[in-house]
């Protein structure tokens, strides 16, 4: 498989980071980290996926979030709410752009020319509903918050992208409208693409009180997520008057400590006990191959250092954007360990 570009960001080099990447540096790329720039009609790019009935753009009121002790007696929940609901986050966006405020959701509902972008949220919400389940899907840009973005590579430009704390603000209403107190419970799906990985575990860590069927990581980076994202979740701590979450948000390099080893590891290498089954996916990490220099070199693992419900693939052709494509390996990888998983 031939790449179109570079697609590298800044990288901190230490022994639980890609090998290799300071090389990179020393050739002087510069290009950020994990999201490609569409170049229409040449070879490599995805091929669209027919389109799919994007999830209504506004953002749910936040609302309390109910214990998490479920009453005695539990009720189906209301009629016409979905099976399982996906929410995916995409990266950071390619240069030219300025990150992370330009950064745009690239795997989700978002159409470009009548067709999902990348396709990725479109394959995998059809592998549920190939389950016989009733889906909704939601996409995210790697930022905290509601913002404007004015990526190149994005189409719709300048656009108006949702971030975490609508992320949140939406499970919370799912958890308390379709989870709690239900016999038969909507299934969380989180999938999170490079930057967008550690959103997706630092959700997961902060909301241990709701179930995550699937926690689904392509190829996950952290280098550069804290010094793109600190400065905001900080501010955003301020305004707030205290920091909401109980952990520190602003936090995802070398914070978690992991049974049997005195290492700290990155919030996206560690999977959370409230979540079922993980799907890690690995891109080829060969400096041969242009692009292929950037990948997550560190496997996931469990708090009690298990590798338990967590399957991994470690591709051998492509590349960290292409692991993502909707029409790629990877996304047909994730199709068949769902169709082989089923739900909770």
């Amino acid at each position: 498989m031939t790449a179109r570009f570079f697609c590298i960001g800044p990288v901190r080099a230490h022994r639980v980071r890609a090998r290799g990447l300071s090389l990179a540096f020393a050739l002087g790329f510069s290009l950020s980290a994990c999201a490609q720039i569409a170049l229409p009609q040449l070879p490599g790019n995805p091929t669209p996926q027919p389109p799919i009935t994007p999830a209504p753009p506004t953002t749910p009121p936040v609302t309390p979030t109910p214990p998490v002790t479920p009453p005695a007696t539990l009720e189906p929940r209301p009629v016409g709410s979905p099976d399982v609901v996906v929410l995916a986050f995409s990266g950071r966006c390619s240069a030219p752009c300025s990150a992370p405020t330009d950064n745009w959701n690239y795997l989700g509902a978002k159409l470009v020319g009548g067709q999902p972008y990348w396709g990725t949220v479109a394959r995998i919400q059809s592998a549920f509903e190939s389950l016989g389940k009733s889906v909704q899907s939601y996409g995210y840009s790697s930022f905290l918050s509601t913002h404007t973005s004015n990526a190149l590579e994005n189409y719709l430009k300048p656009s108006s992208e949702e971030g975490f704390l609508q992320l949140e603000a939406k499970l919370k209403q799912v958890y308390t409208n379709w989870i709690w107190g239900r016999s038969n419970p909507t299934q969380v799906v989180l999938v999170g693409h490079s930057h967008g990985v550690n959103w997706t575990h630092q959700f997961a860590r902060a909301h241990p009180e709701i179930p995550i069927a699937y926690l689904i990581d392509f190829d996950g980076i952290s280098s550069a997520w804290e010094s793109d994202n600190k400065s905001f979740i900080e501010n955003y701590y301020a305004q707030q008057g205290k920091n909401p979450w109980p952990i520190a948000l602003e936090r995802a390099a070398q914070t978690i400590a992991v049974q049997g080893t005195s290492d700290l590891f990155d919030s996206k290498d560690v999977v959370p006990d409230n979540v079922k089954y993980n799907l890690e996916l690995r891109s080829l990490n060969n400096f041969l191959y242009a692009g292929c220099f950037l990948s997550d070199t560190i496997t996931n693992r469990r708090l009690n250092n298990t590798q338990s419900g967590i399957y991994r693939l470690d591709s051998s052709s492509e590349c960290h954007s292409q692991i993502a494509f909707g029409t790629g390996q990877g996304v047909a990888w994730v199709v068949a360990r769902i169709a082989e998983l089923g739900l909770p």
